[in-house]
């Protein structure tokens, strides 16, 4: 082996890091190959191992050499503009916060980088409440709320957004107004406080019916798709496999392959029976809540659509959600199920808004397109963010303090 000099041996080094990190985007972190980073960096894969033992350690030192000097510092800064006057400013770099959120997912299944992958999320965490609570010194904090509720929001809202992103398009504009309202609930901003943008004409989805509806299916298929949600949620898909969930099923996999295409296609079946149905009647939870009566009684049951059951089932059902968007950006069949469920979802909400706004009782400054993807997004970044510092949240009086900066009449605050 050739001796490099050591600014040629660290300036490699960084290509490596960065070429993992270019895969992490492309194609998520189970997918990410060793010969893939390899090509891209124009080496031979041995080289990749002769400076890593392999892509857990690859990957942990991309986390302390990237992410934290370059993304944390960014993220803590943005969250201290939380509490500062004006509006938001974007601060992060999205192509490394988009790996962030790669291996916050994956880390949910892959013990070798979960230690990592978690200590810089609670670091980032402990950095939000201190700018939180050295503004509360200052006066700029809205009281009467819990303190990792208001941390949490943005760090929640933008990991959402990225996964909802993975099968939908965003809205072309309106989240200026959203952030506002936001800002608004957690600082002591005057609730009519106008927003900076008037919304713009945004692509309206089609909130007809939600299609494609699961297949008929026999007994033992119907018992295959249970099975399979179970083996999904606890493995994650890459890491599934068809022999997997035949053995929990205690069938062979021809079973499996006499009714479904594979693993892609079983999956598929999955989100259209259980996990679309369930997320669905969030959303129908959701519309319900931003109509009731006053903004404490809707913020009271914002949070109890966030945080409902805390059982195996209900565990399943958010573990399958966060999975089918990742399977969606890689397996076309799932992406037809996926991206119309959920773009459904959206428009429902979005047409609940637009019924609020013309009923007088939401602001008419803010785009409800940009809204309702927003208000789908933070239960799934929630999700994606789990961990000791999401445990025993009271969303309650953030998710009213909310609604209030939304309401156009007092009487509904």
């Amino acid at each position: 082996m050739v001796k490099l000099s050591k600014a040629r041996a660290a300036a490699l080094r960084e290509e490596i890091l960065d070429a993992t990190a270019v895969e992490l985007r492309r194609v998520g972190y189970g997918a990410t190959a060793l010969t893939s980073v390899a090509e891209r960096c124009g080496l031979a894969t041995s080289a990749i191992y002769n400076r890593f033992a392999g892509k857990e350690t690859l990957v942990c030192a991309l986390v302390e050499e990237r992410l934290e000097p370059v993304l944390g510092h960014s993220l803590d800064v943005e969250a201290a503009t939380t509490w500062e006057d004006g509006d938001a400013v974007a601060l992060v770099d999205g192509s490394l916060l988009s790996v962030l959120f790669e291996l916050q997912l994956a880390a949910r299944h892959s013990e070798g980088i979960r230690p990592a992958v978690r200590a810089f999320g609670e670091r980032r965490i402990d950095a939000a409440l201190r700018a939180r609570e050295a503004a509360n010194r200052e006066g700029r904090v809205r009281a009467g709320q819990d303190p990792c509720a208001q941390a949490l929001l943005r760090p929640a809202a933008d990991a959402g957004a990225y996964l909802l992103g993975l099968a939908s398009t965003p809205p072309s504009s309106g989240m200026a107004g959203v952030e506002h309202a936001v800002r608004t609930a957690v600082t002591k901003r005057a609730w009519a406080t106008p927003a900076p943008h008037a919304p713009a004409a945004t692509r309206r989805r089609d909130p007809g019916r939600a299609t494609p509806e699961g297949h008929q299916l026999d007994q033992l298929g119907e018992a295959l798709v249970l099975s399979a949600a179970d083996v999904f949620a606890e493995k994650g898909y890459d890491a599934a496999t068809v022999a997997d969930i035949s053995a929990h099923a205690g069938v062979t996999t021809g079973a499996i392959y006499n009714r479904f295409s594979g693993k892609a296609g079983l999956f598929a079946e999955v989100v259209a029976q259980i996990s679309g149905p369930r997320a669905l009647g969030d959303v129908h939870g959701a519309i319900e809540a931003l109509g009731a009566r006053s903004a404490a009684a809707g913020g009271q049951a914002l949070a109890g659509v966030l945080e409902r059951g805390s059982g195996p089932e209900h565990a399943r059902d958010r573990a399958l959600r966060l999975e089918s968007r990742h399977a969606a950006r890689l397996e076309p069949e799932v992406a037809a199920v996926v991206g119309p469920l959920q773009d459904h979802g959206l428009a429902l909400l979005a047409d609940g808004l637009r019924d609020a706004q013309r009923a007088g009782t939401i602001r008419p400054d803010v785009d409800a397109e940009a809204l309702a993807w927003w208000i789908t997004a933070v239960p799934l970044g929630l999700w994606l963010l789990e961990g000791p510092a999401t445990d025993a949240v009271d969303w309650a009086p953030t998710f009213a303090a909310l609604l209030r900066a939304l309401r156009t009449s007092p009487a509904g605050r």
